[in-house]
């Protein structure tokens, strides 16, 4: 069975952090691909090769700027669904108090019955 729900928000919390910043990181990625592809076209000075290079370029570039952005989306979905999660247990937690057979609560025993 498939389990739903975050265990723990301030992991959570951070790994949407996380995924964030190594959408960023794909920037210096994207810099040394165009370098790497500036320098080539400029070794191969003219011609098809060139144009080759320069479509090649076009082409890839697109697509990891796509791979920023969707992480980026991730990151932020991640950091946004722990927070909303804190506010609804901090909202739901007002009123409740812990039961438990140290108190000696009598609903603490009508659960245990319950829940075997």
């Amino acid at each position: 069975m498939a389990e739903v729900g975050i265990r723990n928000v301030h992991n959570a919390g951070s790994s949407g952090v996380r995924a964030e910043g190594d959408a960023d990181d794909f920037k210096s990625v994207r810099r040394s691909f165009d370098t790497f592809c500036d320098e080539a076209g400029s070794a191969a000075a003219e011609g098809p090769m060139v144009r080759g290079i320069q479509s090649f370029q076009e082409k890839n570039a697109k697509s990891l700027e796509s791979i920023a952005t969707h992480g980026r989306s991730v990151g932020t979905n991640i950091s946004g669904g722990a927070g909303k999660v804190t506010r609804y247990d901090t909202d739901t937690a007002d009123g409740y108090f812990l039961i438990t057979p140290e108190l000696g609560d009598a609903r603490y025993h009508q659960l245990r019955k319950i829940n075997r």
